[in-house]
């Protein structure tokens, strides 16, 4: 995601599936961006490899006979411009500067040729009116959990459904070269950069217009990603989890147990994914093959908390009953 490497510790009976959700976990790479390459016969034989040279090669010569030509049409560009053409004027000549009395005697120019345009300046009010400035009804700013750290993420919505939206997440300025001299929030969409590390960084900065009201500026750059749905992190506290231990087949499993807001007697099952740090959702996992997750963590001030990352199961799976002691 961000072109750092990370070991992790494989046992010999771990699925792909496990594997999947501890790179999840880590790297934060959601399992439909996750691609698993191997090589087969196929790939190790040598027929593959020449075919792979031949085709490397090709695109080296395509790409250099494409320099050919613009260099042989910079060449045939005549540039007919010559010192002597080039009027100097007197070096002790006085320009002519026009004073108040000129202008107020009426004296103006035979013709508009000669004006000088004066860009106007748009005034950044409370809403600007620019396909890059996104207002405040527009977006929001979040938290979410990475590991053991917090990182801000801004919500950028669809002005026409405000259930979709692209996710940047903020990015100090120090580790940007761009934006070393500035002291603006900056957001960059990871998503796009997960899909082609090779297309132009997809950027947001946070701007304050005159009367001190804050404004999302996005870049010029396009989106490769699609929106996806709004759903940040839920986070819970006490009493509203608890934790709980069971042995299973002769193995002690974790369980993280999450109450209903408003029935504590209802709860969600969540287990310790094997070699992880994530629980995830039984009855979503087992049922309806969906992988709904949840994550112990402390909040931004120090205090104990549960992540709920996807509230999904709230559609398709109903909270257990829980017994009485």
């Amino acid at each position: 995601m961000d072109g750092k490497d990370f070991m992790i510790f494989v046992k010999e009976n771990d699925t792909i599936e496990s594997m999947m959700l501890r790179i999840q976990e880590i790297s934060n790479i959601p399992l439909s961006q996750q691609e698993f390459v191997c090589f087969d016969v196929r790939t190790l034989s040598d027929q593959f490899w020449e075919e792979e040279y031949k085709r490397f090669n090709a695109a080296i010569q395509e790409v250099s006979n494409d320099i050919k030509q613009i260099r042989d049409i910079i060449d045939g560009i005549s540039f007919n411009v010559s010192i002597g053409d080039i009027d100097y004027g007197d070096e002790n000549e006085v320009p002519d500067i026009p004073t108040e009395e000129s202008v107020s005697s009426g004296e103006e120019s035979d013709s508009k040729e000669n004006e000088i345009p004066v860009p106007l300046q748009a005034s950044l009010g409370s809403t600007p009116n620019q396909s890059n400035i996104i207002n405040v009804k527009n977006y929001r700013i979040g938290s979410e959990c990475f590991g053991s750290e917090w990182k801000k993420h801004l919500y950028v919505f669809d002005t026409d459904d405000k259930t979709l939206c692209y996710n940047y997440t903020f990015v100090p300025t120090r580790n940007t070269i761009a934006f070393l001299k500035s002291s603006k929030p900056y957001f960059v969409c990871n998503k796009c950069k997960n899909i082609n590390k090779h297309a132009p960084t997809v950027s947001a900065t946070i701007e304050s217009n005159e009367n001190g009201e804050e404004y999302v500026k996005l870049s010029e750059n396009e989106h490769v990603c699609e929106r996806q749905e709004y759903e940040p992190p839920t986070i819970i506290y006490k009493p509203y989890y608890e934790l709980d231990t069971v042995e299973h087949r002769g193995k002690k499993v974790q369980h993280l147990y999450v109450f209903d807001s408003n029935d504590k007697t209802l709860y969600y099952n969540y287990t310790l994914i094997p070699g992880g740090k994530s629980y995830q959702c039984n009855n979503c996992r087992n049922n309806h093959n969906i992988h709904v997750r949840a994550k112990l963590a402390t909040d931004e001030k120090g205090k104990e908390c549960c992540v709920l990352y996807d509230q999904k199961h709230h559609r398709v799976c109903k909270p257990q009953k829980k017994s009485a002691k």
